[in-house]
Order: C-alpha cells, then structure tokens, then sequence
C-alpha cells in the first residue's frame, strides 16, 4: 500500500443520488499497549441498520521493514464490546429508528470490537494495519462498483510501544439541509503532549476513491461558519479541536468524510509524531423541518472574549429555542486546557457561561486565537433542531517595560521606560488629566501627584500607579486678588505665594517702582496700572507672575426716606429709581417701591455698570395701632356672670357707658365698646355684645321599689348631653340594679341641670329541702321552707311540696306578697339497681365456683340445697349432680336492692326438651364422644367458658360418634333453635 497517501491532509467526499442501501458508514481503527508487547486493537464500525450484518471480514497486520508476511485476525478472534444506535433521535421522539424496528426512514448503530494481538515475540517492529469490507453499491457514480471501504493504522514498536489516539465521540451520521452542522473528530490520548488534526483522503485498497470529489468540490454546501463563502467553498477543520464545520445545501446526499488525528510528544525539546488514528463517517442530509425555527444562542455582551496570558475569559450565551416547547440541552463538541462552562437553565432564557484562564500562547508578539464550539440542541421530532456556535478567545502575552518615574526640584518630574516588550501603545496621565508627553513633562505645583502609565499590548493593557510629592518651592500666583476696585474702597494688599513657605526673596515692581521683600505681599495706592512679581526661593527656583489692575470713578446717592407712624399695615417705601444704575432695596428687591413690615434701618443700594455700588441708609418707625381683645359676642346662662378685660398695659381705658376700669363684670343684657391709648399715644378699640339664655330644668322623678326582674326608664330629659354619676352619658336609661342615681343635664348653650333618684330592688328568697338520691322504682319528696302565695312545680304541682321520680333538675316558681317572682331548682339522681346477675363454672367433683358481676356491695347467696353464703364469688360443693335453682341478693352502698334466679345443671352429660332427649357420653372425653338424639338433625355449637364459639357439627338422630378438635377444658353444647337445652361436656388429654 503506498503510505504517501496518509501524509497529505486531504478530505473527499463519495456522491450517492440518492440513500444507499450500503451496511457499512465509516468507522476507525485503533489500539492500545497493555503491556509486554501485547496489543488490543479496536474496530470502531458504523453500520446502517437496514444493511447486511458484518461477518467474514478479515484484520490484517503487513510487516514493515523488509519483513515479510501478515497476521491475518479473522472475525472469529474479535470480542463484541458494546453496540449503540447512533440515528440521533430525539429523546423524548415516540418515534424509533430502523435499529428498533421502528417507523423512521433510518437506523445507524455503532459497534465496538476489540482483538488482542501479541507481538512481543515477532521480529518485525513495524506494522500496517487494515480492514476491509464491500461496502459501496454499483449506485455510486464516482467509482466502481463493490468497492471496498478501508480502516488504516500503524504500529511502530521499533522506538518504544505507544497507543494510538481514541475517537471517544458518536459520530452524527443523519444531517439536515441547511443546517449548521458540526463534526467532532476530537480524539483523546494520554501519552502524547498535544493532537492535530488534519482532513485526508477516503482511501481503498488500491488508493484514494477516484473522481472529481475532492477537498476543493465536495458536497453541495456553503461554507460555515463563513456563510459568505461562494460555491463551491472548502470545508472547515479546526486543526486543533478536530471539529469539521460545513453547511449542506442539497437533499439526500451521502457522503464520507475522513479525518486524520495524529499525537505529538515533546522529545529533547522537540515535538515528535508517536502515533496516528483515522476516522472514516458516513453522512446523509436529510431534509429541513420548515414548520419550526433552529433553537439559536445571543451573546450577552460580546461574543467571544480576548485577554493576556493569566486572565480570565469569559463570555455569556442566552439560549431560545425557537418552538413552543422551550426544551434545551448544550453539547460541547471542543474545549481546551482548564477550559470550564455551565448552563444556569433557572434563567430565563437559560445562560451558558464559559470561562477560560490562558496559561501558554504560541506567540510572544501577536495575539493567538483559540476556538471552541458548542451545540444548542432542541426537542424537535424525530431529528432535534440544532445550531453550532463558535467561541473564539484571542490570548497575547502580557505587555511589560521597566518603568521609573523621578521629580527634581522646581516642580518637575521625569520618566523612563525602557526594556518595552509586547507593546502597541503607551500613555502617561498626570493627576487625572490629559495625555503628558515623555519628552517634555510637566512642571507641578508643590504637594502630592498621581501618576498613571499605560502600557497597551495586543489583547491587554497594564498600568503603572505612582504616587508622590513635589516638594514646596516658590510660586507666585497674583490670580488670588482681584484686578478691578471701586473708588471709595481701601487700598489692596496683595498676596503673591503661600506663606508657609519660607526663606523667599519677593521682587514687586508698580508703575516702574522697584520693592524687594520676603514677606510674599504689598500695599500700594488706589490707582490703574500692572503689577510685577518675580519669586527666587530658598531652593533657587525662580518663578514669574502679574496683575493687571483698574480703578473706577467715585458716585454717590441720597434717599432721605427716614419716618415715623401709627399704623398694622406694611408701609409702602417708595423712589424714582435712576435707569442707568441697577437698584437693590434691602429685600434684594429691584423695583421702585417696596414694603416695609417693622421698625428697622433700612437700605438701598445701587450698583454702576462697572459693578462699583453704593448705599444709603434710613429710619423708618412704624408704631403698630393698639388692639384691645374683649372676646367674641356670648350669652350667657341664667345663673352667669361674665368678666370682660380690654388688656394691661395701656396708658388709658374709655368704656362706652363711662367706666375706665380694665376689667369689669357683666351678668346681665350688655352692648359695650372699650377704647385704649398705649405709650406712643396710639388708639385701639373693641365691641362685645352679651346675651342670656332661657333656662332648661331636670326631674328624674320620686324614688322608686323594683321587683329584681323589673327594670325602670329614667329619662334626662332634652339636653344635648348627660353625665350620671356612674359615667354614663346617654339621655334616657333602663335600670335594674339598686342605688342613687343623679345625672348633670347640659343643653346646647353648655348650661346645665341636676337631678336625683334612689331605686331600691327586692327580690324574694326560695329554699328547696328534701334528698338527693333514690333508687329506681322510688322517689324523693321535695318542700319549700316558705310559704308564698303562688307556688308551681315543674312537676305541675302547686303546693308546698311535689315527688320527683326521675334523675334530673326540678324547678319551682313562686310570687310572694309584693307580687315579685323568684325561682330554685334542686337536682335529684335516680341510682340504678345493682346488678344481681352472676356466671359460674364447675370446677368438677361436684364444685362450683361463682362470680358475681358487680363488686362493692353485699351478697347473699341461696344456693338451692338448703345452702348460703355472704361472700362475693364463692366455692360450693354439691351433694349430687343434678338441676339446683340458685338466688343470689345484693345490695350497693347507696342501700339499694336487687336479685336475680338461675338455674344451673352439671355432671349429667344430657339435655332434654320436652318430646327431644340428648345423651353424650363417655363425659369427660379425650374429644371423641358417643351422643344420641332423638329428633330431627340440626346444627350444633360449641362454646367455651367466655362465651366464645370454638366449633360447630351437624348432629343427626341415633346414636353417633363426633370426635372435636378441642383443647381440654369444659365447654357447652348449643342449639340455637331451642332443641335441647345447653349441655356441658368436659374434655382431658
């Protein structure tokens, strides 16, 4: 076999018009060390599931290097390792591919073998590996018919033993048109240092598949992800990631794509090929769903992400699917070195998240751009809808320079960069401002600086942050006084530095007169002109600074606005104002007139267009009128008087009827005025007109006597309020309850009346005698300890006494003399009769135990053979089996009675009913006993001694045997129809 072909990295692509009836669709050849010389080899088939099953196929391994001969591996030696459908459709699709014998046009299954090989005693080193399988049909149109398909690999043990790349990753056989489909041929390997990836041609056994299918004219697509690309354009292989990227455009095309991985190891510091694997797939385009939209991913920011080496990249993706269903999963199809990514699926719309942090580049001056690729997948049936987004991260190395920033004296500073690597750019700010320039730094004032130095590389920039100190130096800044003056203002002194700084020499020069000083300031006269300074320090630093000043002409104003008067209103000030000249009152007002609001001195100011004012100032005394309060108009209640008070303070009084008091008092009908003169000799006056009210009287009424159930309505009257003593502040009342109640009785003019009333209850005392217990079938009598007039029991009764012979309260109702009522009730209980039933059990040897059913009481048994007893379950012993009739009588704690009559029947092993005899025998038994009847047969019941029904048998007439599963114990024989009375067996182990 010609092995030129495998070093060229080629892809091409055989053309079917239509689905192939083929069984084959690609696969990989691929092996692994496992030690000692000995090898597994992997045959990695894809197989379409309509197509025949793979059997006599042969592997086979061609020595190298002048030796000759092949080890032939047929089927038979392989081992099945696992087999998967590959169809790809939708997980939750009811429908199944052509590999479950489902309903969908296709079926792709993968299957996974595994030969093993041991090579460590053969003298090659050097091997060829393939297999072969007639896979293409005579449909192909771009070669021959039953051309074989070929799996290629090599084994070269002759420098060490290595494994062989892996394709871990299903392959995706069924694309839809029009899609943006995406391939991973990403292989994995532990011993190599790094893959590659490269398209090769599909190869036979005797070359490549002839025809004009190659890299440059495959199938019928645009090229992705650069859909601008014009047809036809060339596929897409990330040499790094082995992803192949392509967007089919025609409709059932089949076709086989090839890819070559090969593992590169660093050996002395040189990157050296150990091994290579090739993975041959099948594909179909299937046709586009057009009903539903491809689910599509949205950068949040920026669609891909660019830094220097160390930093951390990361971009955002909001994931839409496009149908309603809004189902969807993310496949990585490529990654890189600590590469990591999630999905957040509680956002909305979910947020895939990758993040990467660069650690290595290949280039030290431009940026490296590093790609990976991830699918959104959707739920559609039976195919899901997808679409491949490429994430490109562009890494440099880190820019960097050695840079030094120093100050001398006088203010300025310096700054040195040296040793520039990685760099496209560079910028110095000083304190926050514009761009400085290296070569011509600025000069600063004295105090503290920020300085910040970029450097800007290809993905990143770093920054330089200094902080430092010039230190104090002389610096004139004359800026600080002002340039114009006004006429009548006070000579200016000038200030030229900051005086803490000290040991100056200040030169000052005004209209060509020369003062040294190292005071840092001067006075000079009022007058037009510029001012000179020159500042040499105690450091030698020499700085220059100066003023241009100007004098305005002197003007005046007058108002003569002082005044004085009586007067609560504002007072209106008011002046012709000058046009030419900007007025201000003292209210920052500009108008010709203002108010004034109180005594004060006042101002007004005017102010030339050079901005030089002057102000005048005036007295103005407003006297505010006197204003005497004798309250509002009021009328006043009957019984009132009110007290009128024109104020202290005043120098005079005048009252309208003569009086000059203050204060005076009014009870009757008045209409006054009052006139009041203050210090200032100012007059005031009030008016107060006062009325009467017509009085409004109270009567509660006499004293009243209540029965206790009655009540009585006290009525207040027609008031507008009312206060009783008790709190209470309605007009009218219902009372029950003894006592004195008065009420205040206030009208709408707030003049009140008083009145009392005392009510006295009376309620008449009833007392019930008799007992409170009696048994049943007897009664209690119940009787009042008064005599009243009218007396009824619940009972019915009207006397002074009634029987009660029922558990329960009684109640009685009486009116005494004064016709109130009262009642009582007493409660009485009926105690039940103790109960006087009794059971018993034979004990055998003719003795009975008895029990009776209640304790706490007195027992008196008659046994029915001239015996008693007093004891509560006594032992007794008859004289002879037979019928006795026992009594037994009780009597409880509260002294009621009671008895009760059984008759008992032991030992004779019979029943009888009159015209029916029953005889059981032997009586005891082991449980098997002889009965005979007389009658007609019937069922019966075996009871034990708590009454439990233990067995039941059918008796018939004659003399039967009947053997009883029952445990030894005494037990009782029972027709439930009356057929016998019970009988009483006894049954011994």
């Amino acid at each position: 076999m010609n092995r030129v072909l495998f070093a060229f990295l080629l892809f091409v692509v055989s053309y079917f018009p239509g689905k192939a009836a083929v069984d084959f669709f690609g696969g990989s050849l691929t092996y692994s060390h496992v030690g000692s010389g000995v090898y597994h080899i992997y045959l990695d088939v894809f197989l379409d599931c309509s197509g025949d099953t793979l059997t006599n196929d042969t592997l086979f391994l061609n020595r190298q290097g002048g030796y000759q001969g092949s080890i032939a591996l047929l089927a038979s030696a392989r081992q099945k390792l696992w087999e998967k459908d590959i169809t790809g459709l939708g997980d939750s699709c009811t429908t199944q591919s052509k590999c479950s014998s489902g309903s969908f046009a296709y079926g792709f299954k993968r299957v996974m073998y595994r030969y093993e090989v041991d090579l460590s005693a053969d003298s090659a080193c050097h091997f060829n590996l393939y297999w072969e399988k007639y896979t293409w049909s005579n449909t192909i149109t771009t070669g021959s018919a039953n051309r074989e398909a070929i799996l290629f690999a090599e084994i070269n043990r002759c420098t060490s033993d290595v494994s062989s790349p892996q394709f871990p990753a299903d392959p995706r056989i069924l694309l839809m048109k029009n899609a943006d489909e995406a391939l991973n041929f990403g292989a994995s390997h532990t011993q190599a240092d790094s893959l590659s990836y490269a398209l090769t041609p599909t190869i036979h056994l005797g070359g490549t598949i002839p025809g004009p299918w190659n890299y440059q004219n495959p199938l019928s697509y645009f090229g992705f992800p650069n859909a601008n690309l014009a047809l036809p354009a060339g596929f897409h292989i990330n040499s790094n990631t082995g992803l192949v990227q392509f967007r089919p455009t025609a409709l059932n095309q089949v076709a086989i794509v090839s890819v070559e991985a090969k593992s590169w190891k660093r050996v002395n510091g040189v990157m050296q090929l150990i091994s290579q694997a090739y993975r041959y797939q099948g594909v179909v385009i299937g046709a586009t769903d057009t009903t539903n939209a491809m689910p599509y991913m949205l950068p949040i920011g920026s669609s891909n992400a660019n830094g220097c080496l160390g930093d951390t990249l990361r971009v955002r993706y909001g994931l839409y699917d496009a149908d309603s269903t809004q189902h969807l999963r993310v496949i990585s199809l490529s990654s890189l070195e600590d590469m990591t990514w999630s999905v957040d699926y509680a956002q909305s719309p979910p947020v895939l998240t990758v993040q990467w942090v660069p650690d290595s580049a290949n280039s030290i001056h431009n940026t490296n751009y590093y790609h990976v690729n991830f699918v959104v997948e959707d739920d559609h049936c039976p195919l899901p809808k997808r679409q491949t987004r490429t994430i490109t991260f562009g890494v440099s190395f880190r820019p960097a320079a050695d840079v030094h920033l120093s100050d001398s004296l006088c203010g300025y500073v310096s700054l040195s960069v040296q040793n520039v690597q990685n760099t496209v750019g560079m910028g110095w700010y000083m304190d926050g401002g514009l761009n400085q320039s290296i070569s011509n730094p600025p000069r600063l004032l004295p105090g503290t600086h920020t300085s910040i130095f970029r450097l800007g590389g290809y993905q990143c920039n770093v920054y330089f942050y200094d902080t430092f100190t010039i230190k104090p130096y002389g610096v004139p800044d004359l800026s600080v006084n002002p340039q114009t003056y006004c006429a009548h203002t006070t000579a200016p002194f000038f200030s030229g530095v900051d005086s803490a700084f000290g040991g100056s020499t200040y030169t000052w020069n005004w209209k060509g007169t020369t003062t040294q000083n190292t005071q840092g300031s001067i006075t000079i006269p009022l007058d037009s002109g510029y001012l000179y300074l020159s500042v040499l320090d105690s450091i030698g630093c020499e700085t220059h600074d100066s003023l241009k000043i100007r004098l305005f002409e002197d003007w005046g104003i007058a108002t003569g606005l002082d005044t004085i008067l009586c007067t609560n209103d504002p007072y209106l000030v008011h002046e012709f104002l000058d046009s030419h000249l900007q007025w201000m009152w003292w209210d920052s007002t500009s108008n010709d007139s203002t108010f004034a609001y109180q005594s004060g001195t006042y101002w007004l100011e005017a102010t030339d267009s050079n901005g030089c004012s002057r102000r005048d100032s005036f007295d103005i005394i407003l006297n505010p009128i006197p204003d005497p309060d004798l309250g509002a108009d009021a009328n006043i209640c009957h019984s009132d008087s009110v007290q009128l008070d024109a104020g202290a303070g005043y120098v005079a009084y005048y009252w309208s009827d003569g009086d000059t008091s203050q204060m005076r008092w009014i009870s009757g009908n008045a209409s006054l005025q009052v006139y009041v003169e203050d210090q200032n000799g100012c007059l005031g006056s009030d008016t107060v007109v006062v009325g009467r009210f017509s009085p409004s009287l109270l009567n509660l009424g006499n004293d009243t006597l209540l029965c206790w159930t009655d009540s009585v309505l006290l009525d207040a009257g027609t008031f507008s309020s009312w206060l009783w003593n008790d709190g209470n502040t309605s007009g009218q009342r219902w009372v029950d309850q003894a006592g004195t109640y008065s009420v205040t009785g206030t009208d709408s003019n707030s003049c009140y009346s008083v009145d009392t009333v005392v009510i006295s209850i009376h309620k008449p005392q009833v007392t019930i005698a008799g007992d409170t217990l009696f048994c049943t079938g007897d009664s209690v009598e119940l009787s009042l300890l008064q005599t009243y007039p009218l007396v009824v029991w619940s009972t019915g009764d009207t006397a002074d006494y009634t029987y009660v012979d029922a558990t329960g309260m009684s109640y009685v109702f009486i009116t005494d003399s004064l016709g109130c009522s009262n009642g009582a009730g007493y409660y009485v209980w009926e105690i039940p009769l103790p109960s006087a039933s009794f059971t018993y059990s034979d004990l055998g040897g003719r003795q009975i135990r008895f029990n009776a059913a209640d304790t706490l009481m007195e027992f008196t048994w008659i046994f029915g053979d001239g015996d008693s007893s007093v004891m509560d379950d006594p032992l007794h012993t008859y004289p002879a089996y037979q019928n006795y009739q026992v009594e037994l009588f009780v009597v409880d704690v509260y002294g009621c009675e009671n008895s009760t009559t059984q008759t008992i029947s032991f030992g004779t092993g019979m029943g009888s009913v009159e015209g029916f005899s029953l005889n059981v025998y032997p009586n005891p038994s082991n449980g098997t006993f002889f009965i005979d009847w007389q009658g007609e047969a019937k069922e019966v019941r075996v009871i034990d001694q708590v009454g439990k029904q233990v067995a039941v048998f059918h008796l018939e007439e004659g003399t039967k045997t009947y053997s009883l599963n029952l445990a030894p114990g005494v037990y009782m024989l029972m027709d439930a129809q009356g057929g016998f009375e019970p009988v009483r067996i006894q049954v011994i182990k």
